[in-house]
């Protein structure tokens, strides 16, 4: 059995974090975005994602 956080979070299993405010969620997205840029290289599915992690930090900083 896995219990961790970054294996939950490919899986989508139980151990997700939570984030309880808007600060904490465009942090976690900000460092999302940081670790996708580093990671991969340029291709199709990295622009989507970074596309949508930008759309995501955008509605959450419109917020904070």
């Amino acid at each position: 059995e896995h219990s961790d956080v970054v294996y939950d979070l490919y899986t989508g299993g139980p151990n997700l974090p939570v984030f309880d405010t808007d600060a904490d969620r465009l942090a976690a997205l900000k460092d999302a975005h940081a670790i996708v840029e580093k990671g991969y290289d340029d291709c199709k599915p990295r622009r989507e994602l970074l596309a949508a992690l930008d759309a995501g930090i955008a509605e959450v900083a419109s917020k904070v």
